[in-house]
């Protein structure tokens, strides 16, 4: 009878240790999926500042866009001495520039 008994305990101790460790690899889960968690949000993070950077990236474009067409809208009046008017009809009627242009613009 004593001899049942001690077997019943060892194998009562062996199924809590086995509890034990089951707790412990779910402890062990448990923090693995809090580290996926935070590698996933750190993700998100540097996916919005590639989104900024390209938003920045429009934005420069934009503001290329705006320089060159100011230069476009100067470069007549710098290359020649006249006003905006007779400088733009001069450079449409450049046959240089256009040669297959069949309009020619009446002179201001």
């Amino acid at each position: 009878m004593t001899i049942m008994r001690a077997i019943m305990v060892m194998m009562r101790g062996i199924m809590v240790m086995i509890g034990d460790i089951m707790v412990m690899m779910r402890v062990i889960m448990v923090m693995m999926g809090a580290i996926m968690v935070m590698m996933g949000d750190i993700m998100v993070m540097m996916r919005g500042i590639m989104v900024m950077m390209g938003d920045i990236m429009v934005m420069m474009r934009g503001i290329m866009v705006m320089i060159s067409s100011i230069m476009v809208s100067i470069l007549p009046v710098i290359l020649s001495n006249e006003s905006l008017p007779k400088a733009a009809v001069s450079l449409a009627n450049d046959k240089e520039l256009f040669p297959n242009d069949k309009m020619s613009f009446p002179n201001v």
